[in-house]
C-alpha cells in the first residue's frame, strides 16, 4: 500500500485516469452479494490464480533476463537468445514440475553447439 501511496502522484500527473472497466464494476458487485463467491475469489482465485501466478511468472521472468546478461560475453544476440530460451525453460517447469527434462536438453544443446565449433574449427585448420 505504501508504494501505491508514493506512486500514484506521479503516475497521475503522467497518465490520465480511467475508471474501472464495466466488468471489472460487474464483478466486485457480484462477489459483494456473495460471501461464498467472495471467498472463492479471494481465495484460489487472487492468492493462486492470479498472485502466485504473476510472481512466479516475475521470477522466472527476471531469472531468464539475469542469465541471458550473463551471457554478456557472446554479444547482444545470444543475451536476447539464451533469455528467451531462459523464459521459455521457465514455463516448461511451470507446466511441468520437471527439472531432468530441462537438463538433458541443456547438456544436449551445449555439447552440440561445441562440437559444431570443433568441427568448424578443424574444418578451418585443414
Amino acid at each position: 500500500m505504501l508504494v501505491r501511496t508514493l506512486e500514484q502522484p506521479l503516475l497521475s500527473s503522467l497518465f490520465e485516469q480511467r475508471p474501472p472497466s464495466e466488468e471489472i464494476i460487474q464483478l466486485i458487485h457480484g462477489v459483494s452479494s456473495n460471501l461464498w463467491l467472495l471467498a472463492l475469489w479471494l481465495g484460489p482465485v487472487v492468492w493462486i490464480g492470479i498472485a502466485g501466478f504473476e510472481e512466479l511468472w516475475r521470477v522466472f521472468v527476471l531469472v531468464s533476463a539475469l542469465i541471458g546478461m550473463a551471457h554478456g560475453y557472446q554479444g547482444p544476440a545470444a543475451i536476447l537468445s539464451i533469455g528467451f530460451k531462459s523464459v521459455l525453460m521457465g514455463w516448461f517447469f511451470m507446466a511441468t514440475g520437471r527439472t531432468r527434462a530441462l537438463i538433458v536438453s541443456h547438456v544436449v544443446y551445449d555439447s552440440v553447439q561445441i562440437v559444431m565449433a570443433v568441427v568448424a574449427i578443424r574444418a578451418a585448420l585443414s
